[in-house]
Protein backbone atom coordinates (compact mmCIF):
# COMPACT_ATOMS: atom_id res chain seq x y z
CA UNK A 1 0.00 0.00 0.00
CA UNK A 2 2.53 2.52 0.83
CA UNK A 3 4.30 2.11 -2.35
CA UNK A 4 0.85 2.14 -4.40
CA UNK A 5 0.83 5.64 -2.32
CA UNK A 6 4.03 7.22 -3.80
CA UNK A 7 3.14 6.21 -7.17
CA UNK A 8 0.11 7.58 -7.21
CA UNK A 9 1.88 10.71 -5.73
CA UNK A 10 3.97 10.75 -8.26
CA UNK A 11 1.53 10.45 -11.16
CA UNK A 12 -0.37 13.30 -9.81
CA UNK A 13 2.94 15.31 -9.85
CA UNK A 14 3.70 14.29 -13.37
CA UNK A 15 0.30 15.40 -14.58
CA UNK A 16 -0.18 18.56 -12.63
CA UNK A 17 3.37 19.41 -14.35
CA UNK A 18 2.08 19.21 -17.58
CA UNK A 19 -0.24 21.93 -17.43
CA UNK A 20 3.21 24.45 -15.91
CA UNK A 21 5.14 26.71 -18.37
CA UNK A 22 7.04 25.36 -20.98
CA UNK A 23 9.94 27.18 -19.37
CA UNK A 24 12.79 25.21 -18.78
CA UNK A 25 16.70 25.82 -17.43
CA UNK A 26 19.37 23.89 -18.60
CA UNK A 27 20.29 20.80 -17.63
CA UNK A 28 22.74 19.99 -14.66
CA UNK A 29 25.15 17.29 -14.47
CA UNK A 30 28.20 16.56 -11.42
CA UNK A 31 29.09 14.10 -8.79
CA UNK A 32 27.10 12.32 -6.23
CA UNK A 33 29.38 11.38 -2.73
CA UNK A 34 27.15 9.94 0.21
CA UNK A 35 27.26 8.17 3.37
CA UNK A 36 24.79 5.37 4.07
CA UNK A 37 23.86 4.14 7.24
CA UNK A 38 21.92 0.94 7.46
CA UNK A 39 19.03 0.42 9.11
CA UNK A 40 18.44 -1.98 12.11
CA UNK A 41 14.15 -2.31 12.45
CA UNK A 42 13.03 -2.82 16.30
CA UNK A 43 12.30 -6.39 15.45
CA UNK A 44 16.30 -7.31 14.79
CA UNK A 45 17.65 -5.05 17.36
CA UNK A 46 18.59 -7.35 19.62
CA UNK A 47 20.41 -9.21 16.84
CA UNK A 48 21.86 -6.81 14.46
CA UNK A 49 23.81 -3.54 14.45
CA UNK A 50 23.75 -0.52 12.04
CA UNK A 51 26.62 0.14 10.38
CA UNK A 52 28.02 2.63 8.19
CA UNK A 53 28.65 2.66 4.11
CA UNK A 54 29.54 5.36 1.51
CA UNK A 55 29.12 5.50 -2.23
CA UNK A 56 29.82 7.86 -4.83
CA UNK A 57 27.71 8.53 -8.43
CA UNK A 58 26.41 10.85 -11.09
CA UNK A 59 23.55 13.03 -11.31
CA UNK A 60 22.03 14.62 -13.98
CA UNK A 61 18.93 16.86 -13.69
CA UNK A 62 16.78 18.85 -15.74
CA UNK A 63 14.98 22.13 -13.73
CA UNK A 64 11.61 22.71 -14.82
CA UNK A 65 9.83 25.67 -14.04
CA UNK A 66 8.26 24.40 -10.89
CA UNK A 67 10.47 20.59 -10.43
CA UNK A 68 13.22 18.92 -11.33
CA UNK A 69 13.72 15.83 -12.19
CA UNK A 70 17.14 13.74 -11.80
CA UNK A 71 18.64 10.98 -12.82
CA UNK A 72 21.82 9.00 -10.73
CA UNK A 73 23.14 5.81 -10.68
CA UNK A 74 25.99 4.81 -8.13
CA UNK A 75 27.98 2.92 -6.48
CA UNK A 76 26.85 1.75 -2.94
CA UNK A 77 28.37 -0.14 -0.29
CA UNK A 78 25.66 -0.99 2.77
CA UNK A 79 26.96 -2.99 6.04
CA UNK A 80 25.12 -4.35 9.26
CA UNK A 81 26.58 -6.62 11.94
CA UNK A 82 25.29 -9.60 13.40
CA UNK A 83 26.09 -9.74 16.67
CA UNK A 84 24.59 -13.08 17.99
CA UNK A 85 26.73 -14.83 14.77
CA UNK A 86 29.79 -12.73 14.65
CA UNK A 87 28.81 -11.57 11.23
CA UNK A 88 29.51 -8.59 9.46
CA UNK A 89 27.98 -7.99 6.16
CA UNK A 90 28.19 -5.81 3.40
CA UNK A 91 26.84 -5.21 0.41
CA UNK A 92 28.43 -3.73 -3.11
CA UNK A 93 25.55 -2.70 -5.29
CA UNK A 94 25.43 -0.51 -8.31
CA UNK A 95 21.88 1.55 -7.81
CA UNK A 96 19.77 3.90 -10.53
CA UNK A 97 17.50 6.00 -8.76
CA UNK A 98 15.27 8.91 -10.81
CA UNK A 99 13.47 11.48 -8.52
CA UNK A 100 11.44 14.66 -8.45
CA UNK A 101 12.68 17.50 -6.63
CA UNK A 102 9.72 19.73 -5.39
CA UNK A 103 10.87 23.74 -3.72
CA UNK A 104 9.41 23.81 -0.85
CA UNK A 105 10.68 27.68 -0.24
CA UNK A 106 10.23 31.09 -2.76
CA UNK A 107 13.46 31.23 -3.11
CA UNK A 108 14.18 27.36 -3.99
CA UNK A 109 16.75 26.33 -1.65
CA UNK A 110 15.28 23.89 0.12
CA UNK A 111 13.58 20.77 -1.47
CA UNK A 112 11.33 17.52 -1.07
CA UNK A 113 12.70 14.65 -2.79
CA UNK A 114 11.11 11.21 -3.75
CA UNK A 115 11.32 8.74 -6.50
CA UNK A 116 11.91 4.88 -7.39
CA UNK A 117 15.23 3.43 -7.18
CA UNK A 118 16.93 0.41 -8.64
CA UNK A 119 19.62 -1.93 -7.54
CA UNK A 120 21.91 -5.05 -8.45
CA UNK A 121 23.97 -6.79 -6.46
CA UNK A 122 27.45 -6.64 -7.43
CA UNK A 123 28.75 -8.35 -3.88
CA UNK A 124 27.57 -9.53 -1.00
CA UNK A 125 29.27 -11.34 1.66
CA UNK A 126 29.99 -11.73 5.70
CA UNK A 127 33.01 -11.34 7.09
CA UNK A 128 34.57 -12.73 10.19
CA UNK A 129 35.26 -9.27 12.16
CA UNK A 130 38.14 -10.81 14.67
CA UNK A 131 40.31 -12.14 11.69
CA UNK A 132 38.35 -10.61 8.69
CA UNK A 133 37.98 -13.84 6.98
CA UNK A 134 35.21 -14.95 4.77
CA UNK A 135 32.43 -17.38 5.90
CA UNK A 136 31.74 -20.09 2.90
CA UNK A 137 28.05 -19.59 3.42
CA UNK A 138 26.08 -16.79 3.59
CA UNK A 139 23.19 -15.97 5.58
CA UNK A 140 21.53 -13.22 3.49
CA UNK A 141 20.71 -16.08 0.73
CA UNK A 142 18.34 -13.49 -0.70
CA UNK A 143 20.71 -11.14 -1.36
CA UNK A 144 22.53 -12.79 -4.02
CA UNK A 145 19.75 -15.27 -5.02
CA UNK A 146 17.76 -12.41 -6.11
CA UNK A 147 20.23 -9.45 -6.82
CA UNK A 148 17.43 -7.03 -8.35
CA UNK A 149 15.30 -4.76 -6.11
CA UNK A 150 13.46 -1.91 -6.37
CA UNK A 151 12.93 0.63 -3.83
CA UNK A 152 11.57 4.04 -2.93
CA UNK A 153 13.31 6.89 -1.60
CA UNK A 154 12.18 9.63 0.48
CA UNK A 155 14.37 12.68 1.38
CA UNK A 156 15.27 16.41 1.85
CA UNK A 157 17.42 18.62 -0.42
CA UNK A 158 19.11 22.40 0.53
CA UNK A 159 21.50 23.80 -1.64
CA UNK A 160 24.25 25.86 -0.71
CA UNK A 161 24.96 27.46 -3.05
CA UNK A 162 24.21 27.45 -6.52
CA UNK A 163 26.57 24.51 -7.37
CA UNK A 164 26.48 22.09 -4.13
CA UNK A 165 23.04 20.25 -2.38
CA UNK A 166 22.87 18.06 0.77
CA UNK A 167 20.69 15.81 0.74
CA UNK A 168 19.34 13.49 3.38
CA UNK A 169 17.18 10.15 1.98
CA UNK A 170 15.30 7.14 3.38
CA UNK A 171 15.87 4.07 1.27
CA UNK A 172 13.38 1.31 1.41
CA UNK A 173 13.60 -1.75 -1.02
CA UNK A 174 10.94 -3.98 -1.37
CA UNK A 175 12.55 -7.65 -1.43
CA UNK A 176 14.00 -6.98 2.24
CA UNK A 177 12.89 -7.89 5.22
CA UNK A 178 14.41 -7.96 8.85
CA UNK A 179 13.16 -10.87 11.28
CA UNK A 180 14.62 -11.26 15.11
CA UNK A 181 17.14 -13.76 13.83
CA UNK A 182 17.38 -12.69 10.09
CA UNK A 183 18.00 -9.67 7.19
CA UNK A 184 16.96 -10.84 4.25
CA UNK A 185 17.66 -8.93 1.20
CA UNK A 186 19.15 -5.22 0.95
CA UNK A 187 18.99 -3.30 4.18
CA UNK A 188 16.77 -0.17 3.82
CA UNK A 189 19.68 2.72 4.66
CA UNK A 190 19.57 6.27 5.21
CA UNK A 191 21.59 8.33 2.92
CA UNK A 192 23.54 11.59 3.77
CA UNK A 193 24.16 12.80 0.24
CA UNK A 194 26.49 15.97 -0.88
CA UNK A 195 25.67 16.66 -4.88
CA UNK A 196 28.53 19.34 -6.41
CA UNK A 197 27.08 20.60 -9.94
CA UNK A 198 29.75 21.12 -12.01
CA UNK A 199 28.41 23.20 -14.48
CA UNK A 200 27.19 25.70 -11.82
CA UNK A 201 30.33 25.54 -9.91
CA UNK A 202 32.02 26.83 -12.95
CA UNK A 203 29.65 28.95 -14.04
CA UNK A 204 27.81 30.50 -10.94
CA UNK A 205 27.84 34.37 -10.53
CA UNK A 206 29.38 34.00 -7.37
CA UNK A 207 32.50 32.07 -8.79
CA UNK A 208 33.34 34.10 -11.24
CA UNK A 209 33.31 37.23 -9.08
CA UNK A 210 35.66 35.44 -6.55
CA UNK A 211 37.85 34.45 -9.52
CA UNK A 212 37.89 38.26 -10.79
CA UNK A 213 38.47 39.04 -7.37
CA UNK A 214 41.82 37.30 -6.73
CA UNK A 215 42.60 38.07 -10.53
CA UNK A 216 42.07 41.33 -9.23
CA UNK A 217 44.30 40.61 -6.00
CA UNK A 218 46.97 39.50 -8.01
CA UNK A 219 47.65 42.33 -10.57
CA UNK A 220 47.31 44.15 -7.11
CA UNK A 221 50.11 42.39 -5.68
CA UNK A 222 52.85 42.29 -8.76
CA UNK A 223 52.43 46.41 -8.40
CA UNK A 224 52.99 45.87 -4.62
CA UNK A 225 56.07 43.82 -5.51
CA UNK A 226 57.78 46.17 -8.35
CA UNK A 227 57.17 48.55 -6.02
CA UNK A 228 59.14 47.27 -3.48
CA UNK A 229 61.90 45.81 -5.63
CA UNK A 230 65.25 47.49 -6.13
CA UNK A 231 64.16 49.44 -9.74
CA UNK A 232 60.86 50.46 -8.00
CA UNK A 233 60.35 53.68 -6.06
CA UNK A 234 59.24 51.58 -2.65
CA UNK A 235 60.80 51.40 0.51
CA UNK A 236 60.40 48.54 3.11
CA UNK A 237 60.02 49.82 6.86
CA UNK A 238 60.32 46.40 8.83
CA UNK A 239 58.52 47.12 12.42
CA UNK A 240 59.77 45.04 15.25
CA UNK A 241 56.88 44.49 18.01
CA UNK A 242 58.04 44.76 21.46
CA UNK A 243 54.62 43.72 23.40
CA UNK A 244 54.98 40.91 25.17
CA UNK A 245 53.82 37.35 23.73
CA UNK A 246 53.07 34.39 25.35
CA UNK A 247 54.85 32.24 23.10
CA UNK A 248 57.49 34.66 21.81
CA UNK A 249 60.42 35.72 24.09
CA UNK A 250 61.07 39.12 22.46
CA UNK A 251 59.95 41.12 25.20
CA UNK A 252 61.27 44.21 26.74
CA UNK A 253 61.06 42.58 30.41
CA UNK A 254 63.62 39.79 29.16
CA UNK A 255 67.17 40.14 30.30
CA UNK A 256 68.42 39.26 27.09
CA UNK A 257 66.63 41.97 25.69
CA UNK A 258 69.74 43.89 23.29
CA UNK A 259 71.00 40.89 22.68
CA UNK A 260 67.74 39.18 21.00
CA UNK A 261 67.36 42.56 19.22
CA UNK A 262 70.54 42.02 17.41
CA UNK A 263 70.08 39.19 16.07
CA UNK A 264 66.37 39.74 14.86
CA UNK A 265 67.88 42.47 12.90
CA UNK A 266 70.69 40.93 11.74
CA UNK A 267 68.50 37.91 10.49
CA UNK A 268 66.71 40.74 8.69
CA UNK A 269 69.28 42.09 7.08
CA UNK A 270 70.69 38.32 6.17
CA UNK A 271 67.34 37.38 5.04
CA UNK A 272 65.11 40.49 2.80
CA UNK A 273 66.63 40.78 -0.88
CA UNK A 274 64.25 41.74 -2.58
CA UNK A 275 64.79 45.66 -2.44
CA UNK A 276 65.14 48.49 -0.25
CA UNK A 277 64.42 48.33 3.38
CA UNK A 278 65.40 50.03 6.82
CA UNK A 279 64.18 48.51 10.29
CA UNK A 280 63.30 50.08 13.39
CA UNK A 281 60.99 49.38 16.52
CA UNK A 282 57.10 50.10 16.72
CA UNK A 283 58.43 52.74 19.98
CA UNK A 284 60.40 54.58 17.51
CA UNK A 285 57.91 55.41 14.90
CA UNK A 286 55.04 57.40 15.43
CA UNK A 287 53.22 56.13 12.47
CA UNK A 288 52.90 56.37 8.75
CA UNK A 289 53.18 60.00 8.49
CA UNK A 290 56.90 60.26 10.37
CA UNK A 291 58.75 61.89 8.61
CA UNK A 292 61.96 61.00 10.27
CA UNK A 293 62.73 58.35 12.80
CA UNK A 294 65.54 55.78 13.70
CA UNK A 295 66.52 52.68 12.04
CA UNK A 296 69.00 50.22 12.58
CA UNK A 297 72.16 49.09 11.05
CA UNK A 298 72.93 45.61 10.49
CA UNK A 299 75.41 46.07 13.46
CA UNK A 300 73.01 46.89 15.46
CA UNK A 301 73.91 51.14 15.65
CA UNK A 302 70.98 53.46 15.54
CA UNK A 303 70.81 56.17 12.66
CA UNK A 304 67.96 59.01 11.66
CA UNK A 305 65.89 58.06 8.55
CA UNK A 306 64.67 60.47 6.37
CA UNK A 307 61.78 59.46 4.69
CA UNK A 308 62.16 61.70 1.74
CA UNK A 309 59.80 61.08 -1.51
CA UNK A 310 60.12 57.31 -1.49
CA UNK A 311 56.81 55.43 -1.22
CA UNK A 312 56.75 53.45 1.78
CA UNK A 313 55.28 50.16 3.17
CA UNK A 314 55.05 48.83 6.53
CA UNK A 315 55.87 45.18 7.60
CA UNK A 316 55.06 44.82 10.81
CA UNK A 317 56.79 41.55 13.25
CA UNK A 318 54.01 41.76 15.70
CA UNK A 319 50.64 39.43 16.40
CA UNK A 320 47.60 40.82 15.22
CA UNK A 321 43.79 40.12 14.95
CA UNK A 322 42.36 39.74 11.73
CA UNK A 323 38.36 40.28 11.06
CA UNK A 324 38.29 37.26 8.78
CA UNK A 325 38.48 34.93 11.61
CA UNK A 326 38.73 34.84 15.17
CA UNK A 327 42.39 33.91 15.90
CA UNK A 328 45.05 35.84 16.62
CA UNK A 329 47.69 35.33 14.46
CA UNK A 330 51.53 35.71 14.33
CA UNK A 331 53.68 36.73 11.80
CA UNK A 332 54.54 39.47 9.52
CA UNK A 333 51.87 42.02 8.37
CA UNK A 334 52.07 44.51 5.55
CA UNK A 335 50.79 47.64 5.76
CA UNK A 336 50.68 49.73 2.25
CA UNK A 337 51.68 53.99 1.98
CA UNK A 338 47.82 54.28 3.25
CA UNK A 339 48.28 51.82 6.15
CA UNK A 340 45.95 49.31 4.66
CA UNK A 341 46.59 46.19 5.38
CA UNK A 342 47.78 43.80 2.44
CA UNK A 343 45.87 40.81 1.85
CA UNK A 344 46.73 37.35 0.39
CA UNK A 345 49.27 36.79 -0.51
CA UNK A 346 51.05 39.68 1.18
CA UNK A 347 50.75 38.43 4.90
CA UNK A 348 53.07 35.86 6.45
CA UNK A 349 51.32 34.32 9.55
CA UNK A 350 50.57 31.48 11.23
CA UNK A 351 47.26 30.73 13.63
CA UNK A 352 49.20 28.11 15.91
CA UNK A 353 52.97 29.50 16.87
CA UNK A 354 52.44 27.23 19.92
CA UNK A 355 52.82 24.38 17.21
CA UNK A 356 54.26 25.55 14.04
CA UNK A 357 57.94 26.84 15.43
CA UNK A 358 58.98 27.73 12.12
CA UNK A 359 57.70 31.21 12.76
CA UNK A 360 59.29 31.89 16.48
CA UNK A 361 62.52 32.05 13.94
CA UNK A 362 63.04 36.22 12.11
CA UNK A 363 64.94 34.55 9.40
CA UNK A 364 62.32 32.35 8.25
CA UNK A 365 59.61 34.05 8.16
CA UNK A 366 61.70 37.43 6.31
CA UNK A 367 63.06 34.76 4.05
CA UNK A 368 60.41 33.17 3.27
CA UNK A 369 58.50 36.45 2.52
CA UNK A 370 61.46 38.01 0.23
CA UNK A 371 61.15 34.95 -1.79
CA UNK A 372 57.21 34.96 -1.53
CA UNK A 373 57.31 39.42 -3.34
CA UNK A 374 60.53 38.17 -5.59
CA UNK A 375 58.58 35.60 -7.75
CA UNK A 376 55.52 38.38 -7.73
CA UNK A 377 57.68 40.96 -8.91
CA UNK A 378 56.99 41.30 -13.18
CA UNK A 379 60.13 42.88 -13.33
CA UNK A 380 61.11 45.67 -15.09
Amino acid sequence: MRYLLGLLLLTQVLCSAQAQEQKTFKWEYGLHLHVDNSIVKPIAADTFTNKTGAGFGLLLERKFNRFGLQASPNLTWTRYADDFENRNASCFSGDFSVKLSLPLDKAQQTFFEFGPTIGYTLDYYELNPLDGTRYKENHNRLITGLPIDYGVQLGVGLDLNPGTRLTLSYIDYLNGSQKPTRINGRIDYVQFGLQLRINELSNSVAVKERVSEDLAAIDSAKTHAHRLSKTGDGTMVFIIGTDKKTYYDFNQDNEDFEQTLRGVVESIYNNYTHGYFVVTLDTMIDGPNDQSFQVFGKDGTLRTYERGNSMHYFGKIDELFLSQSGNIKWGLFIFDYNMNILEAPFPFYTTYPELDTRFRSTGYMIRSFSERVKRLDPGP
